[in-house]
């Protein structure tokens, strides 16, 4: 299921510092029934220019308590030399982090994880979780 915003939609006041994309996006997992304040596996994705970039935003997402699902180096090179964490469609070093944490904090980290990226000459590509158990179509 693709979640996008309906242009069509009552729009709602936006929560405190949550940009309208992330306020979308929290309104499209609550309406599938998400509950917003339940900690859940956050993914988060990121976008460097250069493997050191990439690395030092690394180090600092960790301290922060990040794991990695993708990140530079994490599964080798490819029998061509090349680090297959460099994504030709983004046009750089993909990194993916994840942490536990409630979808509302998530949306409420997105400024912070911008800033933090740009001080690392990367690019923050923003967050999602899974979400199980969607409703079908009878």
């Amino acid at each position: 299921m693709s979640l996008s915003a309906d242009e069509n939609s009552e729009k709602k006041p936006l929560p405190e510092g949550v940009s309208e994309p992330d306020a979308m996006l929290l309104e499209q997992l609550g309406q599938l029934g998400v509950n917003l304040g339940e900690k859940r596996i956050i993914e988060y994705g990121f976008v460097a220019s250069s493997l050191s970039d990439a690395e030092a935003l690394c180090l600092c997402l960790q301290d922060m308590g990040h794991e990695f699902v993708d990140m530079p180096g994490s599964s080798g090179l490819d029998d061509e030399g090349n680090d297959p964490a460099f994504d030709e469609d983004r046009a750089g070093i993909w990194i993916e982090s994840s942490e536990l944490i409630t979808p509302l904090d998530a949306a409420a980290k997105t400024t912070r994880l911008q800033l933090l990226a740009s001080e690392f000459n990367c690019k923050y590509d923003g967050w999602g979780t899974c979400v199980d158990n969607q409703p079908t179509a009878e």
